[in-house]
């Protein structure tokens, strides 16, 4: 049995019944599977994709990354869902650095919680919009709805971790790592195939 996590909270809340464990196992399934697709098929373009899609459904946000290095950028971004994927199955060991993301973003680029919902309705569309039409998925519509809840549960508790910290970082006057509940783990850089400091990752 796993524990469910409280995204809000970071905290386990309660054990999942089995009915819960398998929607949760078949969301971890779906992500990895679709995410195999997108780095042999898409790799970095995916990202590219995602900012030009962001900018084009909302383009109030482009003047955050006006001083950006956008091909940096879209790397950055795609580092970071490699990092998520990869930490499915050890959620704590990833929350730190969500934080610490979370608290950058807040207060270098003036992210706001709102943000967070606009990516993830945008990369749920790019997604979805690749995997449709470059793979056989049998019957689309469910696989569509199927790859949205997927994507939709995993980017709302990255969203709402960072969010969570950014508001935090707005507030008070805290440092980088300073709202991990854990000390910040290095994480797998898979491009690399070694062990990279988080920092150098994202």
């Amino acid at each position: 049995m796993h524990t469910k996590i409280n995204p809000d909270r970071y905290l386990p809340i309660k054990t999942m019944s089995a009915e819960e464990e398998s929607r949760l196992q078949h969301r971890k399934k779906m992500i990895q599977q679709t995410w195999r697709a997108v780095e042999f098929g898409l790799d970095v373009d995916c990202t590219r994709i995602f900012y030009t899609e962001l900018f084009r459904k909302y383009p109030s946000v482009q003047p955050m990354f006006q001083h950006s290095n956008m091909e940096v950028q879209a790397q950055k971004l795609y580092e970071v869902i490699r990092v998520a994927v990869r930490f499915l199955d050890n959620v704590q060991e990833l929350i730190p650095v969500l934080k610490d993301l979370g608290m950058r973003h807040a207060k270098h680029y003036g992210v706001l919680r709102e943000h967070y919902d606009a990516v993830t309705e945008v990369f749920i569309s790019v997604l979805n919009n690749y995997i449709l039409t470059e793979l056989d998925c049998g019957n689309a519509g469910i696989w569509a709805m199927e790859v949205a809840d997927a994507w939709h549960w995993v980017l709302t508790f990255i969203g709402n971790t960072m969010a969570d910290a950014g508001d935090q970082a707005m507030v008070k006057d805290v440092t980088p790592n300073s709202l991990a509940n854990v000390p910040t783990a290095s994480v797998v850089s898979a491009r690399k195939g070694e062990d990279a400091p988080v920092e150098n990752v994202v």
